[in-house]
């Protein structure tokens, strides 16, 4: 699991890298730093929540759950129940096959495990967890 949270931390730490490249080719240093900075919460925010769910048996239902933790944790807004479900392939993927009723139990679980709280608006990432360990929101 630790393998899977660094490959997707070091491809989006290219990525950023790439997009902090400006003015003809030429590299913008504070850019660069910001992007980096930026890529390396993000990093930590992933392994946070792989390290909580690390505690449960790794089910299904709960793989489901930490993808949806996980997608909730890099964007930090709220999202509408209705959009979870399609945000990424990987996750329309899992919930394909299962009903509206399955991502409101998997939702409801997250709400009760305190990853998740509820907004007005929707869903998102209990971030005051995540600062609890000195990790910022970006």
């Amino acid at each position: 699991m630790m393998q899977v949270a660094c490959a997707a931390f070091i491809r989006s730490f290219f990525v950023r890298r790439r997009a902090a490249r400006t003015n003809h080719g030429r590299a913008d240093p504070i850019g660069f730093l910001f992007y980096s900075l930026e890529g390396f919460v993000d990093g930590l925010r992933e392994h946070f929540v792989y390290n909580e769910f690390r505690r449960y048996a790794l089910s299904s239902a709960m793989r489901r759950r930490r993808e949806v933790a996980l997608i909730l944790g890099q964007t930090g807004n709220v999202i509408p129940r209705i959009a979870i479900r399609d945000l990424r392939p990987d996750v329309v993927r899992l919930y394909s096959t299962k009903t509206a009723k399955t991502l409101i139990r998997d939702l409801n679980r997250l709400v009760e495990k305190d990853f998740l709280e509820i907004t007005e608006g929707g869903y998102r990432i209990k971030i005051s967890q995540m600062h609890a360990f000195g990790f910022p929101h970006a």
